[in-house]
């Protein structure tokens, strides 16, 4: 009998030992879970410490874009550029002015090209005289959009082929690319597109105002601005 209630205690004993570890094991876990909750949070923390913060990036002001590739990024031409060689937005082959303008241009091209008007224009050099261009296109009349444009000078009577417009000779007759743009293209489409020289401007402008004041032009500074924006760095309407 001794026997049969030693047994028994000992059952006893071994099922509340048992629920003990069970316990103990579950409680570990819960320690381990908050632990690693603790730890992630740090972790959150450190980062927001080292993470650089926007206010903080260079701006990638140029004399290619004043206000910055950061908050003003460079708008893209609308297609191919040849004059003769292929023109490069990124490697600075145009400035903020005449990309605007050369997609005032592209846009006139095809709209020439839809009502079958040659796109041909005239360009007036420096002693007063005028050279015709003709621009030579590659238009995609599935999605009826440019796919490139090649500026060429007037046909050669001999081979009947299109001469270059720009050459080693005569490029000192011609006047700066936007002033090109700007009088062989209708006001009423380039007047838009503001000129280097306001832009130049308007940073100054803002960089000398109070600081305590520039809170209330944080609509220049949004990442995609357009024409809609007005404060002083508001983007041309010919992007």
């Amino acid at each position: 009998m001794a026997k049969t209630e030693s047994s028994g205690s000992g059952s006893v004993a071994d099922e509340l030992t048992l629920a003990h570890v069970l316990d103990r094991l579950a409680r570990i876990s819960e320690q381990q879970a908050e632990q690693q909750a603790s730890n992630h949070l740090l972790q959150r923390e450190q980062l927001k410490q080292t993470r650089r913060k926007s206010n903080q990036a260079a701006p990638l002001a140029s004399v290619f874009n004043p206000r910055g590739e950061k908050d003003f990024p460079m708008p893209k031409l609308k297609c191919e550029v040849w004059m003769p060689f292929p023109q490069r937005v990124e490697l600075h082959g145009l400035d903020r002015e005449e990309v605007e303008l050369m997609n005032v241009l592209i846009d006139d091209v095809r709209t020439k090209i839809l009502n079958k008007e040659a796109p041909v224009y005239s360009v007036d050099l420096n002693d007063g005289s005028a050279v015709q261009l003709s621009i030579e296109p590659v238009f995609n009349r599935t999605t009826q959009q440019l796919e490139r444009i090649r500026w060429c000078g007037p046909t050669d009577p001999d081979t009947r082929m299109p001469t270059p417009f720009f050459t080693t000779e005569n490029r000192q007759q011609f006047r700066p690319l936007r002033n090109i743009l700007r009088d062989m293209l209708p006001e009423e489409k380039t007047a838009a597109v503001m000129t280097m020289k306001a832009e130049y401007r308007k940073v100054a402008e803002f960089a000398k105002l109070d600081p305590i004041n520039r809170t209330a032009l944080t609509d220049a500074f949004v990442e995609h601005a357009d024409a809609s924006h007005t404060g002083p760095l508001a983007f041309s309407t010919g992007e």
